[in-house]
């Protein structure tokens, strides 16, 4: 069982546009949403770090990223 204003990973995929497999890859390469992990297996994500992570996804430019080494000018 998991808190109330927490999501499973089905809930949490479906508010953000993305599938659980994106969300699981995220997860494995730590740039995805915070989550919490419930006795071994279980993960549940709050909806206040699933709206700070995709407000931090917003960009202005497909062209700019965040890899040092590609120059824009």
């Amino acid at each position: 069982m998991q808190p109330d204003d927490a999501l499973n990973e089905n809930e949490a995929a479906r508010f953000l546009g993305v599938s659980p497999s994106y969300l699981a890859k995220r997860r494995c390469y730590g740039d995805g949403p915070m989550f919490v992990k419930y006795g071994g297996k279980r993960i549940a994500y709050l909806r206040p770090d699933l709206e700070a992570w995709r407000d931090a996804q917003r960009r202005r430019c497909t062209a700019l990223t965040q890899r040092s080494d590609v120059q824009i000018s």
